[in-house]
């Protein structure tokens, strides 16, 4: 008689963009206040569980081997049902140096994925914005 052990699949990380840039790739730049503290969160599954960086620019601002908050992914045939974890990069003070762009990679042993965000910020108290051609105001 043969026995066979059932090893769980390996998957890439996978970073959900919807929940950065409203999920079709291109999404607006985050609009963050200065002088503010802000905080920047993805959901990312894969196993084994990958690890994610955070890079302002190009530097490196934190390595996150430990997720903080579980949130239900749905299940799909091939993975086992995954579970989406969310990492988040908080930052004490908004500046200018984040205009240089925010990029989230997640890696494991079985490959990789990256997102770059694109991040605009503002002072005072009223924030205008362009969206399909309307302008837009909005008390903050």
């Amino acid at each position: 008689m043969t026995y066979f052990k059932a090893f769980s699949a390996r998957v890439p990380p996978s970073i959900e963009r919807s929940s950065v840039d409203g999920g079709d790739g291109g999404g607006l730049p985050l609009m963050l206040k200065a002088d503010e503290p802000a905080t920047i969160t993805v959901a990312v599954c894969g196993r084994p569980a990958p690890v994610v960086r955070w890079y302002v620019g190009a530097t490196l601002v934190q390595t996150d081997r430990t997720p903080t908050v579980l949130q239900s992914a749905p299940s799909r045939d091939d993975d086992g049902g995954l579970t989406a974890v969310q990492h988040s990069l908080t930052v004490d003070t908004v500046t200018d140096e984040l205009e240089q762009g925010v990029t989230v990679v997640a890696t494991n042993d079985v490959g990789q994925d990256v997102v770059s965000l694109s991040v605009k910020t503002y002072k005072g108290r009223t924030l205008t914005y362009f969206l399909a051609g309307c302008t837009r105001r909005v008390c903050v």
